[in-house]
């Protein structure tokens, strides 16, 4: 069911920015995209079956490099999650 929620959030998402095409919207079509790579990340932590190094690339997918502030941030949320789970 929650498989089903996911690919029609991601149908909704596309048709958004198929419906954008020729007018411009660069802010919202970032947006979009930068929500739907958040949902990636936030379904891998739930996961919590997934390995250090796919939350690492799903991490970087979002735009922080490694060594940055942003990109401690995040991964400090796997650590901590994964800590809770183990």
């Amino acid at each position: 069911m929650a498989r089903e929620d996911e690919q029609a959030q991601e149908l909704a998402d596309i048709m958004k920015e198929e419906s954008a095409r020729g007018t411009r919207h660069p802010k919202r079509a970032l947006t979009v995209s930068q929500e739907r790579k958040m949902r990636h990340f936030v379904r891998l932590i739930a996961n919590g079956n997934c390995e250090d190094r796919e939350i690492a690339s799903a991490i970087r997918a979002l735009g922080p490099q490694e060594g940055s502030p942003e990109y401690q941030r995040l991964w400090n949320i796997w650590l901590q999650f994964r800590g809770r789970r183990s």
